[in-house]
């Protein structure tokens, strides 16, 4: 999550140049607005959709009758994707940075270490991984916000991290729901 926004502080990542563009990285970048377009939309359904549904009866917490039985609730699932997704870019970018001396790129390897072990910490449903998750996306959107305030939506990188505030505002929705909450009790 934090790998993109470190990206747009260290430019150019994308050359500010037209001819900088090559097909790869309109592809990458196609991509990557297909793919979180695809999340934001299913998190905002997903949003909608269990605030329809009952808790179990009884329960005081609103926990859902799907999490009872043993299974993990599809919207984490899909945060948990989200998060380690993100740290395999970071890890794997943060080795060909050291591998290609870039010491100024190498802050993706702990960024990457740190999104697995927010990703570890919510799929076993552990509180310390909840808040720290919180943490991470709240620190992705403020980061986030800044750099497009003061740099403007003037590069194919800025419209990225427009994307990663979307996504990172529905997630930290979803974080903060008092059934997801009651999940990590």
């Amino acid at each position: 999550m934090l790998g993109l926004l470190v990206v747009s502080y260290s430019r150019p990542v994308l050359s500010q140049r037209a001819e900088g563009l090559n097909t790869t990285s309109i592809a990458s970048i196609a991509l990557f607005v297909v793919v979180g377009g695809f999340l934001a939309w299913f998190l905002v359904r997903l949003i909608r959709r269990s605030a329809k549904k009952s808790p179990i009866k009884g329960s005081k917490t609103g926990v859902y009758a799907s999490t009872t039985a043993g299974k993990k609730p599809f919207g984490l699932v899909v945060v948990v994707l989200y998060t380690l997704i993100a740290a395999a870019y970071e890890v794997i970018s943060g080795f060909f940075a050291m591998a290609a001396s870039e010491f100024a790129y190498a802050i993706f390897l702990p960024l990457g270490v740190l999104d697995l072990a927010v990703a570890y910490g919510l799929w076993t449903m552990q509180k310390w991984g909840l808040n720290l998750a919180r943490a991470i996306y709240l620190v992705g959107i403020l980061l986030g916000v800044v750099t497009v305030s003061i740099t403007g939506i003037s590069t194919t990188t800025d419209l990225l991290i427009v994307v990663e505030i979307v996504i990172g505002v529905l997630v930290l929705i979803y974080l903060f729901r008092p059934q997801t909450g009651a999940l990590f009790q």
